[in-house]
């Protein structure tokens, strides 16, 4: 695959038909008979579409060569459309034939564990008494204080209201990959008829809080209400100068001096074509979510964040063959629900879900981090933490933003007890949480790592030490909280492996009467392991928002030691079903399916 990279570049040579200057980081692909290099958008071809092309001929070759060469496709099931042997391998996350075997499974209706609510009862007042333990489902937001645009607003009015020119992260569903286009490529995409649409993409990270679209997009009043961002943050003109300037979102000033940026995750604009998928995932930092369907629809799978069904998703997410292993098979449940337009969902900390678009779909939604799942949160940062998540899949200043909340917990404990008004216990449970949390961050050993995240405004002992105060005021114990017994990872006894390479870990599959019913007849049920390094990793963002908990983009992440969950990230729910172990079941294998793909020469910023 021919690639230049920019240093390679003559900032005087003109390429392409539009004959301008090759621009960092802009997909470019080289003519086969030519040899010039083409802008993706000015010949019509996206960055993953290039990987699918044997032989690429520009507009002044095509008269003489004949049209662009594209790879057969082998088969439907796999990530890499032309890998060899695929029919008797298992199908993968985010394929056409997985999304084809997802839609016929059935799963238990989510409405046993989900709040039905009207909009004008999802108050602050109501959830500080009940708890944001489970889902909320809103069917007309009438009441929620929700703003959005009206019904029949478009793809084409998201592109008026955001710069056409602007990059966004787009999903290859069916590679479980992602690559950049600008706002108006994915508008000319979008607006196709999904019948003629040869990929299925999907664009779930545009955050546009500082676009024109932001004035058409409130979230609900009690999300504002219960956002640190909204809460505890300063002011914008007060953002908070940084003692290190190792650290990303950062705006530097007239003197040099760096500031940290006020978290920008409250909106999020998804678009998303039919049978997009995104797997399971945790949100970052443990964030709750709100999620408005404007258009189309959206089926989510819902696992409750149980410390086995936590300490189950970590192990899944390790294995290089996580993409054949469909987590809902590993936990005790897994729900589905179904989100139609002009619905409201909010999912609360730590809820692992993955996201089906069976049409479609124009979402709004946005992140928030808040104090009634302190310990939840902070749990979730540590499992990121072990898994070794990329910063820029971090929720943006995490840990200054609970050194904020810190701050503002304190301050209202004080000020309920001076007012003789009782101290709940999430604020109890979430001040103790804080206070062990913070004093890790500064010991001797490791403030090293942690000292750009602390405030300038807010010296940490004075922080941590009325944070103790308030938790001897209030007669609490500061000691850690217990944590479950740990279940061993087990997996069924297999029929035959197959070894892998030395960066690939053997995989037994199990007879499951559910797999093996499903699976075509002359399929062997035995477990064979793909070459294609796992790729449905850990991406910026996922489809309820934000930059998950790690939903894999690529690399295998792994660690060299056994995997263990923070303290515990079910101390609010109900344990009662979990169960010890991992049954691994994977999809199954089809027959006769051909497709392909393969790389294409390209040009761009490594």
């Amino acid at each position: 695959m021919s690639r230049k990279s920019s240093s390679q570049q003559d900032s005087e040579e003109l390429y392409c038909i539009c004959r301008k200057k090759y621009r960092d980081g802009v997909f470019m692909i080289e003519c086969d008979a030519c040899q010039d290099w083409f802008h993706g958008s000015c010949v019509s071809i996206s960055e993953t579409e290039g990987d699918d092309i044997d032989r690429f001929y520009c507009p002044n070759c095509t008269s003489e060569k004949g049209p662009t060469v594209y790879k057969p496709r082998r088969n439907n099931h796999r990530h890499q459309f032309s890998e060899d042997g695929a029919e008797n391998k298992a199908i993968q996350a985010g394929t056409v034939a997985f999304v084809d075997w997802l839609k016929k499974r059935k799963f238990e209706n989510a409405d046993t564990v989900i709040k039905q609510m009207k909009g004008s009862d999802v108050t602050l007042a109501r959830l500080e008494e009940q708890g944001f333990e489970h889902p909320i489902m809103v069917k007309e937001k009438l009441g929620l204080g929700l703003f959005v645009p009206p019904p029949d607003f478009a793809v084409t009015d998201v592109e008026r209201h955001v710069d056409p020119d602007r990059l966004v992260d787009v999903i290859d569903v069916n590679r479980q990959e992602d690559f950049k286009m600008t706002v108006a490529d994915w508008r000319a995409y979008f607006n196709t008829p999904p019948e003629k649409r040869n990929r299925t993409l999907n664009v779930i990270s545009l955050e546009f809080s500082d676009t024109k679209l932001s004035e058409f997009v409130e979230p609900p009043t009690v999300v504002q209400n219960l956002d640190w961002v909204e809460q505890c943050w300063p002011d914008q003109d007060e953002d908070e100068e940084l003692s290190s300037p190792h650290v990303t979102s950062t705006n530097t000033t007239n003197d040099g001096a760096q500031k940290a940026t006020r978290p920008k995750v409250q909106k999020y604009c998804l678009m998303s074509a039919q049978h997009s998928y995104t797997d399971f995932h945790v949100d970052f930092g443990g964030s709750s979510v709100w999620y408005h369907v404007l258009k189309g629809e959206k089926v989510f799978y819902l696992i409750r964040p149980t410390a086995t069904n936590v300490e189950t998703y970590a192990r899944w997410h390790e294995e290089d063959a996580q993409s054949e292993n469909f987590l809902g098979d590993l936990v005790d449940h897994c729900y589905q629900c179904r989100v139609k337009p002009g619905s409201t969902l909010l999912i609360p900390s730590g809820w692992i879900h993955a996201v089906l678009t069976p049409v479609d779909s124009l979402v709004f939604g946005g992140n928030f981090i808040h104090s009634l799942a302190v310990q939840l949160q902070l749990d979730a940062y540590q499992l990121e933490a072990q898994l070794k998540v990329q910063d820029r899949h971090l929720f943006p200043h995490f840990e200054m933003l609970n050194w904020y909340g810190a701050q503002h917990l304190a301050d209202q404990s004080q000020r309920r007890r001076i007012m003789g008004v009782d101290v709940p216990s999430y604020m109890r449970v979430g001040m103790l949480a804080l206070l062990r949390t913070l004093r890790s961050w500064t010991q001797a050993d490791k403030i090293h790592f942690h000292r750009h995240e602390i405030p300038e405004s807010l010296p940490y002992s004075r922080v941590i030490r009325k944070l103790a105060d308030e938790v001897k005021a209030l007669g609490l114990t500061e000691t850690k909280p217990g944590r479950p017994p740990r279940q061993p990872y087990q997996r069924t006894p297999s029929i035959s492996t197959v070894t892998r390479s030395s960066e690939q870990r053997s995989v037994s599959k199990p007879a499951t009467n559910e797999s093996n019913s499903m699976r075509p007849a002359g399929v062997s049920s035995s477990t064979v392991t793909s070459s294609h390094s796992n790729n449905s990793g850990i991406s910026s963002r996922v489809d309820s928002l934000g930059p998950a908990v790690p939903v894999r983009t690529g690399s295998v992440m792994k660690t060299t030691s056994p995997l263990s969950v923070p303290t515990c990230l079910s101390s609010k729910l109900n344990t009662a079903g979990d169960k010890g172990g991992i049954e691994a079941v994977k999809r199954p294998t089809p027959a006769g399916i051909t497709d392909s793909v393969s790389p294409a020469k390209m040009k761009k910023e490594d």
